[in-house]
């Protein structure tokens, strides 16, 4: 529901104007000015269905990707840098130091941009709202992460051995 339909409803003077900033013309994205209404219902629906994808599997990727970034599991996958390693052993350490630091960057880089996608398509015409909904889509990813990796196996712990919760 736009801003005026609501204040059409809400407000006991429903032809008063909806007067707020514009963004410069240049952060302006002129192709979602004017859009109608089911489409822009529609790109929310589509976004908050991408966004919950997103969500609930982003972690198959991730934990891919940290795999392929134990030391142990590339050099087995990779004679050559085993052999590397032995020569300088010093490498296994610095490899295990910046292969999370890679993968790291690129959660930063990829999350992001696929966000701001998804936040695009919701008819956002200025680019502090595009942010803001990027904003409150990265934060829900954070928080769904976080229960998902931290909390939910711990919950799985306790219902699966509740006497062994109990005696630790």
């Amino acid at each position: 529901m736009t801003k005026s339909k609501v204040k059409a409803l809400t407000c006991c003077v429903a032809t008063a104007m909806i007067v707020e900033a514009a963004p410069p013309p240049e952060e302006v994205f002129w192709r979602n000015v004017g859009l109608p209404d089911h489409a822009t219902r529609t790109g929310r629906l589509l976004s908050f269905a991408a966004t919950t994808t997103l969500c609930f599997f982003w972690s198959i990727p991730v934990a891919f990707i940290s795999s392929l970034t134990a030391v142990d599991s590339l050099k087995q996958k990779l004679p050559t840098l085993a052999k590397w390693v032995e020569e300088a052993p010093w490498l296994e350490a610095f490899l295990a130091t910046l292969a999370p630091l890679i993968l790291l960057a690129l959660n930063d880089l990829v999350l992001p941009t696929a966000l701001k996608l998804f936040s695009a398509w919701e008819g956002a015409v200025g680019s502090p709202a595009l942010g803001a909904s990027t904003f409150v889509k990265l934060s829900a990813f954070v928080v769904s992460i976080v229960l998902t990796t931290l909390e939910l196996p711990s919950s799985f712990k306790m219902v699966s051995q509740p006497n062994r919760m109990l005696i630790d």
